[in-house]
């Protein structure tokens, strides 16, 4: 649509954005990037340094405590990973060595600095904003509890605090009304006021996927969300050292010295409080301390990533240091010798943890794309703006999309779908909803005539950006639809990006070139529901270890039913539903579709062991949600698990039988050659991780051979990958070298007929071009 519409004002990474702009211009993005960030590791180890000073006689004890709080993992991982939060971490410490100035040295410069860091904080990052703005009562009190000369019973030195805090409120109110600031400025320039988000409360459902279990804190092995919280053993035992040492102290060093304990408790119990809202729906109850902020403090309820709270860990460990440091320091001697001996071993322990948990992460993208390119040149040639919609399209609010902006943004293309931390419900109701079903290949004509009203004429794939999540199927089967479908011309492939034009309705797209036609007919599956964690209604749950998750759901009262999720799809080639089932009885099969039952054949079970029975699904009227509906009719039957898949599949080959699977379609990194009907693994691009792997599917019990047709870009020898073939998360790895220029085979035993899958460990020695996985049963 129109520009102006279209305008959103927001201030996100300011002022690092600024010193960005200033690199970029003089050196590039990466020095551009670099500078932003090594100005916000030298503020924070600053701020930090002159906040430990507060809270330590000995310069250097402050200086290695300050240099532990910066070495966090959680600090490094938000700023390799490019969240602004990464580089806002700057102000905490900023904020209360203010608050401490202001306090504790009736300073108005103090309170000016506190606000000044609010305000930043505000500006660049809303997470670092929220949580050190919560932080500031408690930060008083300590600064309070440190102030030797503070007495309660003098009005004067409570006026004197208030006047030296007056600035901090004052900024700390304009950050406030920031956001109003921009409401008026967008209603100024577009004549009517931004839209609300679909979202402004997060589900405690949703906050639990996003939450890092407590194990974190300490496990050195941990990876995912839960690294986010590492905070290692060496400083807790520090910490606890510390306290030890306040603890045997004589009672005339407490009573003349007993404010820096207690800070220092305060200072522990934060830090455990943190700790227990960062694991958010993991904290102990199923996260009671979160449920409980949420109804205390309502904006609180608004945070999707609880982990976030960290950002204030790095400032509270390094007082929390700095104190436990001067605790150990004593009195003078040889124990105070060992004492700090022992403050600077814990101390590089900790630097040691930490630098085993923090991965830099380089940015390896080209700046120009061909794809995006070819998009912007054909826009150009019609003398219209290029505007596409980009997949796999998210809900609006997944990291993914950094990288489609990347590219738009070099190529001045105008994205439908981008990233918003809240988004828009124009946004979720006209592009996420009403569009989704292109993430499937599936895109029917009042879809390209909606895209058209919004004069969006391309669609940009991502090939490599297309998580299970995203689709029933793998990305093979969403691209032959693209290539095959008749409005769609594809403009241009670079490497994993494919970009297509929509053309007129009375002009077929020219046919895509490639082998495709119908050999990529192997779906695989990425939708597998164990039956005894699904919804039911008086079913029995039973545990057996034949079963794929230990446990299985017997259908064998008279009103037992159970029925899967709904799963969006559309009418795919054979699509059905794969159900393990065993026992003698009849079960009434019901496809919902839309909330609508529709009637399909019964299924008579008559086994004693496991067996796999199909049961045909039929999208009708192009994309909705489907589910399946198994209700007892009579006798007995257990049921394992039930799978959603489609295409070609033989799941009792004879022996001397093969199946050949391209490999399109397998899950993967990489790229698709089309022509040569491969996947390709870049050595400069790809993880060094399973990247490669499916089919998900079930063949029956016996000894088969796995054959892996590839080429590999390296010297004879050269290890390329490796390769392990298994049904169940538990079962042993053996791995299979795949060396370049020799063959790569594996004799392998199914004990019984659970889905298996082959999963391709890439090293990253050499591009790896796959061109496919033959079974052969051999007995």
């Amino acid at each position: 649509g129109d520009d102006r519409e279209r305008f959103m004002p927001g201030s996100y990474y300011v002022p690092f954005s600024l010193l960005y702009a200033a690199g970029a211009a003089l050196t590039g993005p990466a020095g551009g990037w670099n500078l932003a960030s090594l100005i916000s590791i030298w503020l924070t180890l600053l701020f930090t340094w002159l906040l430990t000073r507060r809270f330590t006689r000995n310069w250097w004890i402050a200086g290695l405590a300050a240099l532990a709080g910066l070495c966090l993992p959680f600090r490094w991982i938000n700023l390799f990973g490019g969240s602004p939060a990464g580089f806002a971490m700057a102000w905490p410490p900023a904020i209360w060595l203010g608050i401490d100035l202001a306090v504790r040295q009736r300073r108005a410069a103090g309170g000016l600095l506190a606000g000044a860091g609010v305000l930043l904080a505000c500006w660049c990052d809303t997470h670092v904003f929220f949580f050190s703005v919560l932080a500031i009562p408690v930060w008083c009190l300590t600064a309070l509890l440190m102030d030797e000369t503070f007495t309660w019973r003098q009005p004067r030195q409570y006026l004197r605090i208030i006047t030296a805090l007056l600035p901090l409120a004052a900024l700390a109110g304009a950050a406030l009304a920031f956001p109003a600031l921009l409401q008026w400025i967008t209603i100024r320039v577009t004549g009517a006021p931004p839209e609300a988000a679909a979202i402004t409360e997060r589900t405690l459902r949703e906050i639990k996927l996003y939450s890092p279990p407590l194990r974190g804190l300490f496990d050195w092995q941990a990876v995912g969300l839960a690294e986010h919280i590492f905070i290692g053993l060496a400083l807790p035992i520090l910490l606890g050292l510390g306290g030890a040492a306040w603890c045997i102290r004589p009672r005339r060093a407490w009573c003349s010295d007993w404010r820096r304990p207690l800070a220092w408790l305060m200072i522990c119990g934060l830090i455990a409080m943190i700790c227990l809202l960062a694991a958010g729906g993991y904290g102990p109850g199923d996260g009671t301390a979160l449920q409980f902020f949420r109804k205390l403090i309502p904006p609180y309820r608004m945070i999707r990533q609880p982990a976030k709270i960290f950002t204030l860990m790095p400032s509270l460990l390094a007082v929390a240091a700095a104190l436990a440091g001067g605790a150990l320091a004593g009195p003078a001697g040889r124990t105070r010798r060992w004492a700090m001996a022992l403050f600077v071993l814990l101390l590089a322990a900790s630097a040691f943890e930490y630098g085993r948990r923090i991965n830099l992460t380089i940015s390896r993208l080209t700046p120009r794309q061909a794809a995006y390119a070819a998009v912007a040149e054909d826009a150009a040639g019609r003398g219209n703006p290029p505007r596409a919609l980009v997949l796999p399209l998210w809900p609006g609010d997944s990291h993914y999309t950094s990288i489609y902006q990347f590219y738009a943004a070099n190529h001045h293309v105008r994205m439908v779908n981008g990233y918003r931390p809240f988004v828009r419900r124009h946004y979720l109701t006209n592009v996420f909803e009403r569009l989704v079903s292109a993430n499937q290949g599936w895109i029917a004509e009042d879809q390209l005539a909606h895209l058209s009203g919004m004069g969006v004429e391309y669609i940009i794939l991502h090939e490599d950006l297309f998580p299970e999540k995203v689709s029933p199927f793998p990305v093979g089967f969403t691209l032959q639809n693209l290539l095959h479908h008749p409005r769609l011309q594809l403009l241009r492939q670079d490497q994993s990006v494919w970009a297509f034009a929509i053309r007129p309705p009375n002009q077929n797209a020219p046919a895509a070139g490639g082998n495709n036609g119908g050999q990529w007919n192997v779906f695989g599956s990425a939708r597998r529901w164990e039956a005894e964690k699904i919804r039911s209604v008086n079913a029995r749950k039973a545990q057996d270890e034949s079963a794929g998750g230990g446990a299985c759901l017997a259908l064998d009262d008279e009103t037992a039913r159970m029925q899967t999720p709904p799963i969006w799809t559309w009418g795919a080639p054979d699509l059905r539903w794969l159900a393990r089932v065993r026992g003698r009885g009849l079960l009434q099969a019901e496809a919902i579709i839309h909330e609508t039952a529709l009637p399909l054949d019964d299924l008579a079970i008559d086994s004693s062991a496991w067996r796999w029975q199909a049961i045909p699904a039929d999208v009708v009227n192009g994309y909705a949600p489907l589910s399946l509906k198994l209700e007892w009719q009579g006798g007995a039957a257990e049921i394992d698990m039930v799978l959603l898949t489609a295409g070609r599949w033989d799941a009792e080959p004879k022996p001397g039988d093969a199946i050949s699977i391209p490999a399109p379609c397998f899950f993967h990194a990489g790229y698709i050659d089309p022509q040569a009907d491969s996947v390709v693994l870049r050595r400069e691009l790809d993880p060094q991780a399973l990247v490669f792997y499916g089919p998900k599917l079930p063949l029956a019990p016996g000894r088969y051979r796995a054959d892996l047709h590839y080429t590999a870009a390296a010297p004879p020898g050269t290890p390329a990958g490796q390769f392990n073939i298994r049904q169940r998360a538990a079962d042993p790895i053996r791995w299979t070298p795949v060396f370049a220029g020799y063959p790569a085979s594996v004799e392998f035993d199914l004990p019984d007929n659970l889905p298996f899958h082959l999963e391709l460990l890439f090293t990253g020695r050499s591009d790896l071009e796959i061109r496919g996985v033959d079974f052969t049963r051999l007995k």
